[in-house]
């Protein structure tokens, strides 16, 4: 295993200098071209700090945890995926590492999150909003002295959240609709967080109403039948259906319209609400808006990150919103 004192008598520094410039802590003034080098002599002979004894010097395991929701992981949601990734590439630019808890229901949730924090295995927690930020959780957390940031959910004043603006996204995914509609259905996914959606379904609405358009709400678990969305468009008076789909679920709803003799392009449209999924070849009528759950996880970190630099001090509580759909 290469050593530090290794690694300095390669680039022809002194012991501290080379800790210096590896562990960040910049103990001593070290020229550019310097440091580059001693980075570049480290990469070449495969050194990495040991993690425990950085530990051991810094207080810091250099660890975050991701608990992703048990309600997601269950589920056909790619949401906390995308999230995950954002994290995941922010920790790695930090040269931080990154656990991943996965848990079965909410009492093992809990108590994973109890001996993590208690027992300082990790430097902070992010946790995905799947229920919402319930009290027993945040006693558990609030207990602790690790600091933790709620990612996805409903934007609150009394912990760290990182949350996406509903209302926002309603507006850029109605003007994918039209004005021309006389019908709109919009379908709920079914992960048991509707309720992140209530701003969102409102907006909607209330568009609706101003242009005295039929809006149905459809929360089903699977996708209507061809004749009750041909009765919804004879609801709207015969005009364009428009079918906002926010969930999965696409060749199906498309070949129900078909079979209810309103093919998207010419009796229908949809709008197709997505994390990141791919529509290869898409029909005409057919229009994709894509959640940016990768940018939620990325400021969720960075957050969390910034919290943990702080230190116990860190001024607080921040809520973040940021926009759902990427920026062009």
């Amino acid at each position: 295993m290469i050593t530090l004192k290794e690694v300095a008598a390669a680039a022809n520094v002194s012991t501290v200098t080379a800790s210096s410039v590896l562990s960040g802590v910049n103990r001593v003034r070290v020229a550019p071209a310097t440091a580059e080098r001693i980075r570049r002599t480290a990469k070449n002979m495969n050194y990495v700090p040991l993690a425990a004894a950085r530990g051991l010097r810094t207080g810091r395991t250099r660890i975050i945890s991701f608990v992703a929701s048990a309600i997601s992981h269950h589920h056909w949601d790619d949401a906390w995926h995308e999230a995950l990734k954002g994290v995941s590439d922010l920790m790695w630019e930090r040269e931080e590492r990154l656990m991943l808890v996965m848990p079965r229901n909410r009492e093992h949730e809990l108590e994973i999150i109890r001996q993590m924090a208690f027992g300082r295995q990790v430097d902070g927690f992010i946790i995905q909003a799947g229920n919402d930020m319930d009290q027993e959780r945040l006693s558990i957390l609030n207990q602790s002295d690790r600091p933790f940031v709620m990612t996805g959910g409903l934007p609150r004043n009394d912990i760290n959240c990182v949350v996406f603006d509903m209302e926002a996204f309603a507006e850029t995914v109605i003007a994918e609709v039209g004005d021309d509609c006389g019908a709109v259905l919009l379908v709920l996914p079914k992960n048991g967080r509707n309720y992140i959606y209530d701003r969102f379904q409102a907006k909607f609405k209330e568009w609706a109403e101003a242009r005295s358009c039929k809006f149905t709400i459809w929360d089903g678990a699977f996708i209507p039948e061809a004749e009750w969305l041909a009765e919804k468009r004879r609801e709207g008076g015969g005009g364009c259906l428009a079918v906002v789909l926010l969930r999965g679920l696409l060749p199906e709803m498309i070949q129900a319209l078909d079979d209810g003799g309103i093919p998207t392009g010419s009796g229908s449209r949809i709008v197709f609400v997505t994390t990141g999924e791919e529509v290869l070849m898409p029909p005409p009528g057919l229009s994709v808006v894509h959640f940016d759950n990768y940018s939620l996880g990325r400021r969720s970190a960075k957050l969390l990150m910034q919290l943990v630099d702080d230190g116990a001090g860190a001024a607080g509580p921040h809520k973040v919103v940021i926009p759902a759909t990427p920026e062009v």
